[in-house]
């Protein structure tokens, strides 16, 4: 597949290299047909979250990585900035700083992704699980009050079950507002909160409808 069709699956939080670790996606659902017929293209639920917002949006992730009970952590500062703006496609600036629990840093170059508005199924397959709401609550991040939706779920990978708690809001660029990962089996947590958000009053960068 073309990179612009992956994006759904990069902001899922798939590893994109040592150190990176994009937190999982805001739970929304999408608006297309689903089918698995060859040629249907469905909505990109990324390009959704970040078309409203002017380019220079920035948004700030701080992801700390950590065993319970044992005081070393790893801290991992995301940041996203909106760079281009198109009727069917955005591209957003992904930069990622790594303070490991060792001490050794991990600074990662920028790198771009480019979210289309839509993006065809390959044939065969079925669109992203889409976790329903549980309940909606109130948090409080960088001195804002935002309304979120909050979804559990739970996977699975080599270390076994991981429990997974998303806080996510339509008024932060890219959805994500909070967001828990635990691995019981090696008492491991990840934890991803937004600590900065900026968006530019610049009403001509704004998509027409």
């Amino acid at each position: 597949m073309k990179r612009s069709t992956l994006v759904v699956l990069v902001l899922a939080g798939l590893p994109l290299g040592c150190g990176r670790t994009p937190p999982p996606p805001a739970n929304v659902e999408l608006t297309s047909p689903v089918s698995t017929e060859p040629g249907v293209r469905i909505d990109n639920p990324s390009f959704r979250l970040w078309a409203p917002f002017p380019i220079g949006t920035r948004v700030v992730h701080t992801s700390i990585t950590e065993a319970i009970g044992n005081p070393n952590k790893s801290t991992t500062t995301t940041t996203y900035r909106l760079l281009e703006k198109q009727a069917e496609m955005l591209v957003v600036e992904l930069k990622t700083h790594t303070v490991r629990h060792d001490g050794f840093v991990i600074d990662n170059p920028p790198d771009r992704i480019q979210m289309t508005r839509q993006f065809e199924l390959p044939p065969g397959a079925t669109p992203p699980k889409v976790e329903q709401p549980t309940e909606t609550v109130e948090l409080t991040v960088v001195g804002k009050k935002y309304l979120c939706r909050k979804t559990a779920m739970k996977d699975r990978n080599e270390a076994g079950e991981v429990r997974v708690e998303t806080w996510s809001s339509d008024e932060v660029p890219g959805g994500l507002v909070r967001s828990v990962s635990d691995t019981p089996a090696i008492q491991k947590r990840t934890s991803i909160e937004v600590t900065e958000v900026a968006v530019l009053e610049a009403a001509e960068n704004m998509i027409a409808d």
